[in-house]
């Protein structure tokens, strides 16, 4: 039965923007039974940052462009493993890996790939991390154009913290982004 003035949602693709750390691992299985609930396609995101703010900086070869251009390229291997590994079982799921500033190219990717929903994992960033960068789930609930789920990625995980630092370790892009100050 349809509520006076209920819309329908479409759910055919759903957004799971993931850092590759323990966080996205552990809400795998949210992600897993909502895109089969709505018999969805999943689209698996990372967005590698933009090295733009340095660009007006002195940086000897190889060049900033160079960098990106291989964290790209690195992220693209590593998010392909990713999926194997984690999602390999369910069929209907896309990668896809963009460059830029992460809350505006997931928001883009929404709007151009028609997404109906994010599923995102939630993790508390401490101390200055916090201050300086504030939190990419914060900014996407402020201003994504689809609903957003946001799963506690510390109650939904039932591994140790070990085994989380040995996932991001696994998964990381071995460079430092200068932006962030963060491995990506």
């Amino acid at each position: 039965m349809q509520l006076k003035g209920e819309t329908i949602m479409e759910m055919s693709k759903i957004l799971f923007p993931v850092d590759l750390t323990g966080s996205s691992v552990k809400i795998i299985p949210y992600v897993v039974s909502m895109a089969r609930q709505f018999k969805a396609e999943v689209h698996l995101l990372f967005v590698v940052d933009t090295m733009a703010p340095y660009h007006n900086f002195y940086v000897p070869h190889p060049s900033l462009d160079q960098i990106e251009l291989e964290n790209v390229k690195r992220a693209e291997r590593l998010l392909k493993a990713f999926a194997a590994e984690h999602l390999g079982d369910y069929g209907r799921l896309k990668t896809i890996v963009l460059h830029g500033n992460r809350v505006d190219q997931i928001r883009k990717y929404v709007e151009e790939a028609g997404i109906g929903m994010i599923i995102m994992a939630t993790h508390t960033p401490h101390g200055i991390e916090r201050t300086l960068f504030g939190s990419v789930v914060d900014e996407i609930l402020r201003t994504a154009p689809v609903p957003v789920l946001c799963v506690n990625s510390i109650a939904a995980g039932k591994e140790s913290r070990e085994q989380e630092q040995g996932d991001e370790q696994a998964y990381s892009l071995g460079e430092v982004v200068p932006q962030a100050g963060v491995k990506v």
